[in-house]
């Protein structure tokens, strides 16, 4: 018998911290993450009395009265390949949670599909959904969706020049952890309109503080949009080209070309020596770094 691999990861599956859970229940205090741990090393088992162990497990938590446990059901019975089970859980939560994560989550999908929409109409259907799933009943740790739809909306408005809305749903981002996924997208996006002046003063202090975070120990404790420290230098640079504030960008990339040297950063730094008619001639440098949007939990 194969057991289908399953690894079960705490930012992806974002329950709650304490329950009960099925043969672990005589445990006292046992948490999520024990659980998981619990339940890979019966996958990784791989034997008949793993899997039945794992099915103790899933039918405990699918009589469950929370929804985090009942998702976790399903997962475990798709881990097994036991995909009718899944289903008929998956089917039976959007009934019994009717303004749960999942119901939630799939609204707000809707929204961020739709790509004819201009950004008012986007910002309209936000706030509506907002009155509908107010951010506060659920738990902080799987809110990720209220913070990818103001980014989405924020460069929505971006690319209709709409600096004004940019602003503040940018400020609105502040406190997200995607606020520097966000300002390197809509600043690549603006760059490309030619808003140089708006972009360079809106990526600088992001710069900053990644500059200074990158270089401290608080790296290692805080590491909220540092996999974008590349691609916002990049676009901070092209902005300051843009500015014609050309010593600055030079002082920039040479900096990130001793900490990640790369193909961009070279061709960037020659094209700001080139001569102004030539470089106003050439297109923007994108970078193609790709975003690491915000999944939709629970999908």
């Amino acid at each position: 018998m194969q057991l289908k691999s399953i690894k079960f990861v705490l930012p992806i599956l974002l329950l709650g911290s304490q329950t009960v859970f099925g043969q672990l229940a005589a445990t006292k205090g046992i948490t999520r993450e024990e659980l998981f741990k619990h339940l890979n090393g019966l996958f990784q088992q791989n034997t008949d009395a793993a899997k039945n162990n794992i099915l103790k497990e899933a039918l405990f938590l699918s009589k469950s009265k929370k929804e985090e446990d009942q998702l976790l059901s399903a997962q475990l019975y798709e881990g097994l390949e036991q995909t009718d089970m899944a289903e008929t859980i998956k089917k039976g939560i959007n009934k019994k949670f009717p303004k749960g994560i999942t119901v939630r989550n799939t609204a707000f999908g809707a929204l961020f599909q739709n790509t004819d929409l201009t950004a008012q109409q986007a910002e309209d259907q936000y706030k509506q959904l907002l009155q509908q799933y107010p951010e506060g009943n659920y738990e902080e740790k799987s809110n990720g969706v209220y913070g990818y739809a103001t980014g989405a909306i924020a460069l929505q408005y971006a690319r209709e020049k709409n600096l004004a809305k940019v602003t503040q749903y940018m400020n609105a981002l502040k406190p997200r952890k995607n606020y520097v996924e966000s300002n390197f997208m809509v600043g690549r996006e603006l760059n490309k309109q030619g808003e140089f002046v708006f972009v360079q003063a809106m990526l600088e202090p992001v710069y900053t503080d990644l500059t200074v975070r990158k270089n401290s120990a608080e790296s290692t404790s805080n590491k909220d949009g540092l996999p974008y420290y590349g691609g916002i230098t990049l676009q901070y640079a092209e902005s300051l080209m843009g500015a014609n504030a050309l010593d600055k960008a030079l002082d920039v990339l040479a900096l990130q070309q001793q900490q990640l040297p790369s193909e961009f950063t070279t061709i960037l730094s020659l094209r700001i020596r080139m001569p102004p008619l030539v470089r106003i001639r050439m297109p923007p440098l994108i970078s193609q770094k790709k975003p690491l949007f915000y999944s939709l939990l629970f999908s």
